[in-house]
């Protein structure tokens, strides 16, 4: 705001409100506002609410009517009083604690790796799954958050855990994720499906090939044009490992 770069501020903005705010803080909060203890309910919403009313006013310059007509139903104003004329959040460095964001990162990484299997292999959204994780990092308090936001029934957290037989798998830094398959997909008609996908991409890959090896097309062609085949070459390579490793993993 200060170098008036306007576009990079209203980006670091919006993904603070709807990645940060919304898609994990938000969601990571439900247990402790559902829960038994008053006190601990009130604390949460007070705070979220704070965080909020702070995000409006860091939004105020950008979309000023909306975020006025929101900080008005907040709370009680008084006549005249203007989300326009309210203090600027200020940054408080005493908050800041990089091992907390730290420990941030680790778990989202792992919610975000059992997403991707369960996107890869097709699991239906509301459909609990079971979980392994390889590692010795993951501590007590995490496994609830891990278990809410990724839909996991049952979860296992051994540093000496063997990936069974017919899982997917995922590798993060020290840590690595088997989800068992049998019972969850059909495990037939995925390999299918899979070997299926792999020869139409093997098919199209070979006639990229056989173009990027024709030197008169290479040499006739726009630049732009041979880079977009080398990319879609590239694309086509890594879709068909990564469908492999799918494959292997259901064997």
């Amino acid at each position: 705001m200060d170098e008036f770069e306007v576009n990079n501020a209203i980006k670091l903005i919006y993904s603070f409100i709807w990645n940060d705010f919304c898609d994990w803080y938000v969601e990571m909060i439900k247990n402790r506002l559902y829960a038994d203890d008053e006190e601990i309910k009130s604390a949460v919403l007070t705070r979220a609410i704070s965080i909020f009313e702070d995000a409006l006013k860091m939004l105020h310059p950008f979309m000023p009517f909306i975020t006025e007509e929101l900080w008005q139903l907040m709370d009680e104003r008084k006549d005249g009083e203007s989300i326009s004329t309210s203090t600027y959040p200020a940054v408080d460095e005493k908050l800041i604690k990089d091992s907390a964001d730290e420990e941030m990162d680790f778990v989202k990484d792992i919610i975000t790796a059992i997403r991707n299997i369960r996107g890869e292999m097709n699991i239906a959204p509301s459909k609990k799954v079971n979980a392994m994780i390889k590692s010795s990092s993951v501590k007590d308090h995490q496994i609830e958050y891990i278990k809410k936001l990724a839909k996991v029934e049952e979860l296992n957290v051994d540093a000496n855990i063997q990936k069974p037989k017919a899982s997917a798998s995922a590798v993060l830094s020290g840590v690595e994720i088997f989800i068992p398959l049998e019972g969850l997909i059909d495990l037939e008609v995925e390999k299918q499906k899979i070997q299926k996908e792999i020869s139409r991409l093997e098919g199209s890959l070979a006639g990229i090939d056989k173009k990027l090896s024709n030197e008169k097309f290479v040499a006739n062609a726009s630049p732009e044009v041979v880079e977009k085949e080398r990319a879609k070459q590239k694309d086509w390579l890594d879709n068909i490992a990564k469908l492999k490793e799918i494959l292997n993993n259901l064997i």
